[in-house]
């Protein structure tokens, strides 16, 4: 029973560790997209702040030239509504930075899920218009109209936001007479493809992935991945398509029928995505989503935006558990509460399993003198020992797994909600108390840790541990160590749930330790 008990806590650690490189590749792994402020913005634009809504609004509004900064590739304008702000270069008629102003990094700067990092790149616009220079017909502070003239009647291209649907970007291409377009979609990812274990809280180091949904379902693929595939086509005209990171979606919402490739482009990092109408015509008119990854939002952009929330193989725990902390939430705006919260209803669903569990393992305790008895009658005949240790055990009740299942009971609810932690919006620089400003991160002062290890092993002091012979029970008392060092980069949030639950669990093995065994 021992060897099964030490290798489950072995194992269970090693999926904790392990786990981000398994599901989803994501929140565990850190790749650097690298969007935000580069060379593409004039030095006026990449020094500037912006230190409130206000002022943001005001630049947009300019009464003077609307321009907002000269990009190395063209002039740059923006519109805005109260959650988005939308930066569109007169160069190629693109989109090329989006920021969400409800949402900021720990510098306060607002999140920006694009933005010109690359020389010439543009996070949306027409496949083969990067040369082209269009000119901004009509602008206001939520439309941006621009216009490119050729022999084949020219192209106008028009982006719109409103506060009704604050994620949505409304865009319509026209063209002068029936022409085919390619829409494309652009997203960069540092070349070192640098990874590492824990949640990183800069959007540009966090993993980025290609998403489509076609055929009732979401498929998924790293941008890394394209490396060695080269371009792939997609079977099946897609509901949506776009790049996304664990917590916020840029998403073409398909109003045509359109097939979609996608692949790795000539410069390092940069990785497309192309959606091709079937027939040409005079006018496209596509909604894009570029917003958090909160189900409310999605759903009232289109419903099979929801898709894009993953949780992986846990969902079906991930999904109720999101729910009950946001319910909570909602009776104490605090997300640490609210995880506290979900520990104790949790404890107490799992209060008979692990009364009995405990109940079992102080049996055994008083039960060891006379296995050790049987053990040494029969020293000789481990066949025969075993037989009657197990017929000795039966008979007096006791069940020597007892104590193994309810920690292996709880290993997917610690799975479930790292996998919470990682993917909703909801918790992303959700702040606790004090040092704590986000539960979504590591502890930086590795407070919940060391105290999460001082819990543990006090819980193993006082744990009976019948069979264990002096080597294993020195064994088992480093395991706290080694648990404390691997919680060391995890989010702070799961480091409070296992933290609070284990000082549960010391509260209910007083309690079972008063009592006399049955």
């Amino acid at each position: 029973m021992d060897k099964r008990m030490i290798l489950a806590i072995v194992v269970s650690m090693g999926v904790l560790m392990m786990w981000p490189y398994f599901v989803g590749k994501k929140a565990g792994q850190e790749q650097a997209p690298a969007p935000g402020d580069t060379a593409a913005v004039a030095e006026q634009s990449k020094k500037e702040t912006v230190k409130t809504e206000e002022e943001t609004r005001q630049k947009a509004v300019s009464a003077d030239t609307k321009i907002v900064s000269e990009a190395v590739a063209g002039n740059m304008y923006q519109m805005q509504n109260d959650s988005l702000l939308v930066s569109v270069s007169d160069a190629g008629g693109s989109v090329r930075e989006v920021a969400f102003k409800k949402y900021s990094d720990d510098t306060s700067r607002m999140i920006r899920f694009f933005g010109p990092d690359v020389e010439s790149m543009s996070a949306f616009g027409l496949s083969g218009s990067e040369n082209m220079k269009f000119k901004v017909t009509e602008i206001t502070p939520v439309s941006i109209t621009l216009r490119h003239d050729d022999k084949n009647g020219g192209i106008e291209v028009r982006y719109s936001v409103s506060d009704e649907k604050p994620y949505i970007i409304n865009t319509t291409v026209t063209t002068g007479n029936q022409r085919g377009i390619k829409l494309r979609l652009l997203s960069a990812m540092s070349p070192d493809k640098k990874e590492m274990y824990g949640l990183a809280p800069e959007p540009e180091k966090r993993i980025k992935e290609f998403v489509y949904f076609a055929n009732q379902k979401a498929e998924r693929t790293e941008l890394k991945d394209f490396d060695k595939s080269g371009i792939l086509t997609f079977s099946g005209n897609p509901v949506w398509y776009g790049i996304t990171d664990p917590y916020f979606l840029f998403a073409v919402i398909n109003s045509a029928d359109a097939s979609l490739s996608a692949g790795k482009t000539d410069k390092e990092g940069i990785y497309f995505a192309d959606i091709t109408p079937a027939m040409p015509e005079k006018k496209y008119s596509f909604e894009i989503y570029a917003g958090p990854k909160e189900v409310n939002m999605l759903k009232n952009a289109n419903p099979a935006l929801t898709d894009a929330i993953y949780f992986g193989w846990f969902t079906f725990l991930s999904v109720p558990m999101l729910e009950l902390l946001k319910y909570f939430y909602s009776l104490i705006p605090n997300y640490g509460l609210a995880i506290i919260f979900l520990t104790l209803l949790i404890r107490i669903l799992l209060f008979p399993l692990q009364h009995k569990s405990m109940k079992s393992m102080k049996r055994m305790q008083e039960l060891q003198p006379h296995i050790k008895k049987i053990q040494e009658q029969y020293k000789n005949d481990k066949e025969r020992m075993n037989r009657e240790v197990m017929q000795f055990m039966k008979t007096h009740k006791v069940n020597p797994m007892g104590g193994c299942f309810p920690m292996l009971l709880q290993l997917p609810v610690f799975i479930a909600l790292y996998k919470v932690l990682g993917s909703a919006v909801e918790l992303y620089r959700s702040p606790f108390i004090f040092w704590l400003k986000d539960l979504s991160v590591k502890d930086p002062y590795y407070v919940l840790p060391i105290l999460m290890g001082v819990m543990m092993a006090l819980q193993q002091k006082m744990t009976p541990n019948p069979a264990m012979d002096p080597t294993q029970a020195k064994m088992m008392m480093l395991m706290p160590i080694i648990f404390t060092f691997f919680m060391l980069s995890l989010p702070s949030g799961l480091t409070l749930y296992i933290m609070f639950s284990t000082m549960l669990g010391i509260a209910q093995q007083l309690y079972t330790n008063r009592k006399k065994a049955n």
